[in-house]
This record gives structure tokens, sequence and C-alpha cells, in this order.
């Protein structure tokens, strides 16, 4: 007895036909009926009554039937217990470091739980420093880090640089000083960075560590910093008639979720870019890390420039 054979019985019964049910099952007619009938002299019982008008099931052959239909449901069990244990599990500790690193942690969160419900992604903010820190410490399992690149130079943290941790980059999208809607500055165009001297410059960031800053510092800026966190970086900024960095993409989404809006200057003499990439501790990954990683580089294909 092979299972194909139930499967012919099962869609004879369907169809009541043996032609439709053998071109369902990808079989010449003549075979399914062969197929049948080797079944019948196995069991020895008639399964099958033919006649001109089409075939008819006997008694008996109605019993094989409802065994039939359960012996499928097993083999349909057992299927998605298959399924189930190939699936991919496991607990990742993701730490992001900027508010669209945080944007593309919540998409992947959210994709995570339609293709691998399996694995359980948990996500912490922090600044870059201390999601390096936490991965070299084993609280953090991968990081997402949006690192500063300005006249082609990377500025990745000192806690970056004297660990072996390899940065893996995603994409690389343009640095804007951006500025609120009232701000005199905002349609200028052709600016230089000594134009920006009597406005103040709001940062998240270490100064020791805020590349724009240093660049700022280099062009005789010397106006007050106001360093807060990115929860209140867009009101302060539009209120104060300040200016303040961020990547363009942040920007946009930023300019989508909330009503105060920010407008990137047009400098001729700045020159910079954010790199999104990620690191993970010091061993081989994990598949639901692997997972992760894969799922972040799909993500994140279109926006390379």
């Amino acid at each position: 007895m092979r299972l194909s054979q139930l499967n012919g019985l099962l869609l004879i019964r369907k169809y009541g036909s043996i032609s439709k049910a053998a071109q369902e099952s990808f079989l010449s007619q003549s075979a399914l009926s062969v197929s049948i009938k080797e079944l019948e002299e196995e069991l020895g019982h008639v399964i099958l009554i033919r006649t001109k008008k089409g075939v008819a099931f006997t008694n008996y052959g109605l019993q094989v039937l409802e065994h039939a239909k359960r012996i499928f449901e097993e083999v349909e069990f057992i299927r998605k217990l298959e399924a189930e244990q190939s699936e991919v599990h496991g607990n990742v500790v993701l730490g992001t470091s900027s508010y669209y690193c945080n944007i593309l942690a919540t998409e992947l969160f959210l994709e995570l739980k339609k293709r691998f419900p399996g694995i359980n992604l948990q996500i912490y903010q922090d600044k870059n420093v201390n999601v390096i820190s936490n991965i070299l410490l084993g609280d953090l399992d991968l990081g997402l880090l949006q690192i500063g690149v300005l006249d082609g130079r990377f500025y990745y943290p000192q806690e970056f640089l004297k660990s072996k941790l390899e940065f893996h980059q995603l994409f690389m999208r343009p640095m804007k000083i951006a500025v609120g809607e009232n701000h005199p500055l905002r349609d200028k165009q052709g600016l230089c960075m000594t134009e920006l001297a009597p406005y103040r410059y709001v940062t998240n960031k270490n100064l020791d560590e805020d590349l724009v800053y240093q660049k700022l510092k280099e062009n005789g800026y010397a106006n007050e910093v106001i360093q807060v966190n990115d929860v209140i970086t867009r009101p302060v900024v539009t209120s104060m008639n300040a200016m303040n960095v961020v990547m363009d993409l942040g920007l946009q989404a930023g300019n989508q979720q909330y009503q105060k809006q920010l407008y990137p200057l047009d400098l001729q003499d700045f020159h910079g870019a954010y790199a999104v990439g990620w690191i993970h501790k010091p061993h081989p990954l994990s598949p639901a890390e692997q997972e992760i990683i894969e799922l972040l580089k799909e993500q994140t294909a279109c926006y390379q420039e």
C-alpha cells in the first residue's frame, strides 16, 4: 500500500472521475487505474465499481476512504511538526545608537515576527560608546551603529578602535546640518561654515567625539553648545533658532513624524556622511543572529546611494 494509491482514491472521490483525478496527480488515466487495481488485489476487496456512467465506491471502498483521510491528516500534522522543528529559534539582544537606527530596528522587529516567530528580539537604544561597551561585556549580541564620516574619514569611537570588533557597513547617507522653519539661514544658498558662528549648536553626543562640532571649531566656532537627548533635540533646535546634525533619512523620517519641521542647510564647505552598519560580540553568529543580519541587509539595500 502506497500513499499515492490512497491519494488517488481521495481525488477520485473528490472529482467523481478517474481521468480528472489522474490529471490532478499528474498521471495518465491508465496508470492511475492500474495503481488502484493493484491496491484492490493487495487488499483482496473491490474498492471501485466501474460503469459507463463513471465510478462508484463500494461499502468497503468508503471505509478505506475514511481511513485514507485520517492518514493524510496525520501526514499533514507530521509535516507541520517538521517545519516547526526546522524553524530558527533564539533570543537576541540588539543595541541601537541613533534615531534612524531605532527606526530600522523597529522595522526589523516587525518583519521578524512575520518571518521568524521563533526569534525573540530585544532592542535597547543608547550611545555608540555604550553599545560598543555592552557588546564587549556580552550584555548585547548585536549592535546597530551610525558612524560619522567627514571628508572621507571614518570617525570611530575610541572604544571601538581599542577593541577587535569589526564594523560591517550596510549603507552610507549624507549628513545634514539642519535648522528650524524660522531660522535666518534656512533658504540661503551657498553657505560657508563660518556663517554658522552666531547660532547655537545642539547635539546628543560627547563633544570630544562630535566630529561636526570639531569641524565647526576649526572654522572659528565659539558659540554655546546645548547637549540634550534625542527626544528633545527637535523642539530645542526649532525654538532657539539653533542647529543640529542629522542623516538625511533621519531628517525625512522626523519630518513625517513630528509637527515641527527641520530643513537642511546648503553648505559648500561641509562634506559629511553617516555610515550605518552592525557589529557583534567576538564569537560566531548564531542562526538567529544570521537571520537578523540577512534581514537587515535586505531592508537596507535600497538606502545605499
